[in-house]
């Protein structure tokens, strides 16, 4: 085992000069390639969402969009094609080189960096940053999308406001006017069917039912006048007595006619016809008959008697009195078909006048919630105008950085030194793998199957010795001299890594 781990060594130490010189090609190639390399310089800014300065108990903002896709949106606006372009321009980042519009665009989007951090029950933050080889220029342009993300946001929450409360004011004119012209559809409506509104249904209904009283009642008395009319000219032609039926001015003459024959009936019954009662009797019976007959021939209704006279009279009235009741009853029965008519129409109207008063209900129902929410919008721009309302404010301004972010020169020249000692070991390995020279017994014995009985070690003459002594000093010497002034080369080039490579210096005991 122990002459294993010597040939490995012995090995190791004869290759070192290559493994050396290949490492150290390869780290002063990745040293050239971060020497070489522009710096950039990148200046961050910190942004934060507040949340609204007035409790929305008491006062509620009309914008409703969430901080995260508020900030998206802004986001989006700020990476806009002519906005990015504009603001190259205006500081020159591409004067003199030879780039399309879109390569512009396209770079100017790799330079920029927009972080949105959020999460449940945290604050909501946005971290900007801007690459260019200038630390000055790095931090203005990142102001200046600061100062973009600010005037958009007042923009964005103030302009949604206000086309709040213009939505809303229009949807009021709108339906003020609605509200008004059914206003007018009600109006006009009333005044063409004012007689048949359904506010005149009680009198209607009270109208159809005294009408139809009435004609029940005129039904009544024409049948019964009817009758008596009948009975009338059969006691007449019976009796030849008159009775009043129906009361005219010859009334009064009946009636006492009729009482004075009552008494003349009387009269002769008790005392004889001859009697001078009964004479009397007859005597002013008959001097009514002349007052009646005298002002009935006047009207030409006098006949063969006095009592044929005032019956021709009475039945006359009667037919007058029934002519009066027909006439009555044709008139009421015209006005109850129209307080009929006019009743079915207002019970239509009704209907009609229902539904537009409850449409005009409506647009009064809708025209008050537009009057609260216009209210309403009208607080949250007033909220808006303030910056009482969501809002970003910066936390932290960017300022020019007083280092590159980037190379990372270090890890470009560490990662060349791995790669040197990768490469030359793997290069150790393959010239080994390649290598058949029977070198140790271990090799002697699986070549020619044998077993060597001793092995006498290969002694250097003096001039050999002195020789690898001079290899190992003059690669002490490139190592401890080679590494350092490399590193103090990148330092002159990097002067961030000033405390890095003092310690790494004063490690191999050489100041600078």
């Amino acid at each position: 085992m122990n002459s294993d781990v010597r040939f490995y060594r012995d090995i190791l130490l004869r290759r070192l000069p290559l493994m050396a010189l290949i490492t150290g090609l390869a780290t002063a190639a990745a040293l050239a390639v971060a020497l070489t390399m522009s710096p950039v310089y990148r200046a961050e800014a910190l942004l934060l969402m507040e949340s609204p300065q007035i409790p929305d108990e008491l006062a509620a903002s009309t914008v409703a969009t969430a901080a995260t896709e508020q900030l998206q949106i802004i986001e989006q606006r700020m990476m806009t094609r002519a906005n990015l372009l504009d603001i190259a321009n205006r500081y020159g980042l591409y004067r003199g080189k030879s780039l399309d519009p879109s390569a512009i665009v396209a770079d100017m989007r790799d330079r920029t960096t927009v972080q949105i951090r959020d999460g449940r029950n945290q604050a909501t933050t946005v971290r900007l940053a801007f690459d260019a080889e200038n630390p000055a220029v790095s931090a203005e342009i990142t102001n200046t999308f600061v100062t973009f993300m600010l005037e958009e946001n007042i923009a964005l929450r103030t302009g949604v406001a206000a086309q709040t409360v213009d939505f809303f004011q229009i949807e009021m004119e709108r339906l003020s006017d609605e509200l008004e012209r059914r206003s007018a559809r009600i109006t006009e409506f009333k005044l063409q069917n004012v007689d048949a509104l359904p506010e005149n249904l009680p009198f209607l209904r009270e109208s159809q039912s005294g009408l139809q009283s009435r004609l029940t009642q005129l039904g009544r008395e024409r049948g019964r006048i009817d009758t008596q009319r009948a009975e009338f000219v059969a006691g007449f032609e019976a009796t030849g007595r008159v009775s009043v039926i129906v009361e005219d001015r010859y009334t009064p003459f009946i009636n006492r006619l009729t009482s004075l024959q009552d008494e003349l009936e009387t009269a002769v019954i008790s005392d004889g016809e001859q009697s001078p009662r009964a004479v009397g009797l007859r005597g002013r019976i008959a001097s009514v008959e002349r007052s009646i007959n005298a002002q009935l021939a006047a009207e030409g209704f006098a006949g063969n008697g006095g009592a044929e006279a005032v019956f021709r009279r009475q039945l006359a009235s009667i037919d007058e009195r029934l002519e009066e009741i027909d006439e009555e009853i044709a008139l009421l029965t015209e006005e109850l078909a129209e307080v009929n008519a006019t009743l079915q129409a207002a019970l239509g109207n009704a209907i009609t006048l229902d539904t537009l008063e409850r449409d005009h209900a409506t647009a009064r129902e809708q025209y008050a919630t537009a009057m609260s929410r216009a209210a309403t919008a009208q607080t949250g721009d007033l909220i808006e105008a303030l910056s009482r309302g969501q809002r970003i404010t910066v936390i932290e301004q960017a300022i020019a950085p007083d280092r590159p972010y980037r190379p990372n020169r270090m890890l470009i020249v560490g990662a060349g030194l791995a790669g040197g000692l990768m490469l030359s070991l793997g290069l150790l390995l393959l010239l080994e793998k390649l290598n058949q020279t029977l070198r140790r017994p271990s090799d002697l014995a699986a070549k020619l199957g044998i077993a060597p009985l001793a092995t006498i070690p290969y002694l250097p003459n003096p001039g050999e010795a002195t020789a690898r002594r001079v290899r190992g000093g003059m690669l002490a010497l490139a190592l401890a001299g080679g590494i350092p002034a490399a590193l103090y080369a990148l330092h002159v080039f990097y002067l961030p890594l000033d405390l890095l490579l003092s310690q790494t210096l004063a490690r191999f005991g050489i100041g600078r």
